[in-house]
């Protein structure tokens, strides 16, 4: 039907109080999950008919919460930059995991960031500048991740901190900080020192010829770090 008066278009993509985005877990032992938080008119922040629940979990999983269900689709109200979305993952077995942002609308075209806060390492990641890669132990957690939007005081001086990590690249390890390592020891699960790597460099490339279990001490500008590696 047409009339005289002019329409107001809506396009979701310019949005500033819609947005949707997904997120996925990639596994060094190649499973994949993924979970979208969708704010939109008519949801609420609590479970209802606009979440979908995280049904027969495999092996591995990721979702995010409300009142205790877990959801790989999450309805919320109308966008807020204060909102906090909790976070959870399963994993089947030791590794390296990785958290990237695969698709995004609405307000999210329009460069709001989404920090990953990883309160294990006391990390703020903002997903729209790039993926987050981690290590976990095999094992369920609902507690180490949550989504925010914006960074306070406290939040800007976490993210300022280290961001040492160890993750795969193949069939090496890929070693890096925001300053420069000096050195790398690794040991064999009897506590054999095996291999030194004398560096000065945020990267550093460590190749494991055996398949086994390791421990990687790292030293960079005073301070020691510790990860274990499985080959």
């Amino acid at each position: 039907m047409r009339g005289a008066t002019n329409g107001t278009f809506f396009n979701k993509n310019n949005s500033l109080t819609e947005g949707k985005f997904w997120l996925r877990l990639n596994s060094e032992y190649n499973t994949n999950n993924i979970f979208a938080v969708d704010y939109t008119s008519g949801a609420l922040d609590s479970f209802d008919n606009y979440d979908s629940k995280a049904i027969g979990m495999g092996s591995d999983g990721f979702y995010t919460l409300a009142d205790a269900q877990k959801l790989i689709i999450q309805g919320k109200a109308s966008f807020d930059i204060d909102d906090v979305v909790p976070v959870g993952s399963k994993h089947f077995q030791n590794g390296n995991f990785t958290i990237a942002l695969v698709q995004k609308e609405g307000v999210f075209n329009n460069g709001q960031a989404i920090y990953l806060h990883d309160k294990v390492t006391g990390t703020y990641t903002d997903l729209q500048n790039g993926a987050y890669t981690f290590t976990a132990n095999a094992g369920e957690s609902n507690n180490r991740f949550e989504i925010v939007y914006k960074l306070n005081v406290l939040a800007t001086a976490e993210a300022q901190k280290d961001t040492f990590e160890v993750y795969r690249d193949g069939q090496d390890f890929v070693v890096r900080n925001n300053k420069n390592i000096e050195k790398i020891e690794i040991f064999d699960a009897a506590g054999r020192k095996i291999q030194t790597i004398n560096g000065n460099s945020k990267l550093i490339h460590v190749q494991l010829t055996s398949k086994g279990v390791y421990i990687l001490k790292a030293l960079s500008e005073g301070k020691e770090y510790t990860k274990k590696l499985i080959k």
